[in-house]
């Protein structure tokens, strides 16, 4: 069998949530700042180019914690 990826640290980090009697594995971390992310600067840039309608919807793939989506969607 293959290892899956961060599968490990995942495990790891699920067994000091319920150690510690937290829900979320986010909560081992803080919250992260969905303001601050690698892609911002390509999405401010880009999406005033494109015609996506207002009631478009987005599917984000491999967002981790999903800043991206975050950020469409307080932009409507």
């Amino acid at each position: 069998m293959t290892q899956r990826y961060y599968y490990h640290e995942h495990q790891s980090d699920y067994a000091v949530v319920k150690a510690k009697g937290l829900k979320l594995r986010a909560a081992l971390y803080g919250h992260p700042d969905f303001e601050a992310f690698s892609s911002r600067s390509y999405l401010e840039a880009t999406l005033p180019r494109l015609e996506v309608p207002q009631d478009a919807r987005v599917l984000e793939l491999g967002c981790g914690t999903g800043p991206g989506a975050c950020f469409l969607a307080k932009r409507g």
